[in-house]
């Protein structure tokens, strides 16, 4: 194992030779997408971080996201390129992109669009095979699978044994997604590597702690306000694709009369740009 960055962690050789190529990914005009599923409590979050900063040492706890549009909102945040991003699904209960179809399509959308910022993307998740076939196959490059075993403390209290993992590259990645909905088949034992992750968390592991208070804060009773996200941005790139009103619609909750608005808007907006030498 290799003790790696400011932070001095261990981390997998072969995880780190692997991790080695996104920075010439991003050179040719790509973002990189990872997926890390497994267990509750098995330390997806933990590997996730370790890797985030290693590809990106200004990672820090702002740039971990929650549900499907707290963590769009997250990333639209960030106006630079080259940023890695957590998506902690499974520790901050948001819902999986591939229950919901509206949801499904507002993230598929938002992927398509935000590809030009050349970003990393980490999602964590329980299970691999839940992910629509966009993200699971066309879009993510790696997949690492944490393993362990639960256990009880010697109080009594349930706990994990977590450390190891067993990952894939895209080919044997997209092999396994398509042979279990084809076939039911699970995990292949047939993996690229397998290895070993310390319990270390490199970002203020308190700060980190206290936004996650605050987003299952969400799910209270008494908190059945929607997090509310600033899609503009997101509604002009669309209109610009070529999409029609009631195909944002289905993506978006808009009305049509605001996303006619929009478009007026965007028109006006190039026609003064054009007339501009």
């Amino acid at each position: 194992m290799a003790i790696i960055t400011d932070r001095k962690y261990y981390m997998e050789d072969k995880l780190k030779l692997n991790l080695d190529y996104v920075p010439s990914m991003l050179d040719r005009d790509n973002d990189f997408w990872m997926i890390i599923c497994g267990p509750e409590r098995a330390g997806k979050s933990t590997l996730g971080k370790q890797i985030a900063y290693y590809l990106d040492p200004t990672f820090n706890h702002e740039r971990i996201g929650g549900s499907s549009e707290n963590y769009i909102q997250v990333v639209l945040k960030e106006k630079g390129k080259r940023k890695a991003f957590l998506w902690d699904e499974a520790g901050m209960g948001g819902d999986a992109i591939g229950f919901a179809s509206k949801e499904n399509k507002m993230m598929r959308s938002f992927a398509e669009i935000v590809g030009y910022k050349n970003h990393i993307h980490i999602l964590c998740l329980p299970s691999f095979y839940k992910l629509s076939s966009y993200f699971a196959v066309d879009r993510s490059a790696h997949l690492i699978q944490v393993v362990g075993k639960p256990f009880r403390k010697e109080d009594g209290t349930p706990d994990f044994l977590k450390g190891k993992f067993r990952a894939w590259g895209r080919r044997k990645k997209n092999l396994m997604y398509t042979n279990y909905k084809k076939r039911g088949k699970l995990f292949s034992e047939f993996r690229d590597y397998a290895g070993k992750f310390n319990d270390f968390s490199p970002i203020n592991e308190a700060a980190y702690m206290q936004k996650k208070e605050e987003l299952l804060m969400q799910f209270l009773p008494k908190e059945k306000k929607k997090e509310k996200i600033d899609d503009t941005e997101l509604i002009k790139e669309l209109l610009r694709r070529g999409k029609s009103v009631k195909e944002i619609q289905s993506i978006v909750n808009k009305s049509h009369v605001w996303i006619y608005e929009q478009r007026k808007r965007l028109n006006l907006e190039e026609e003064e740009t054009a007339g501009v030498d």
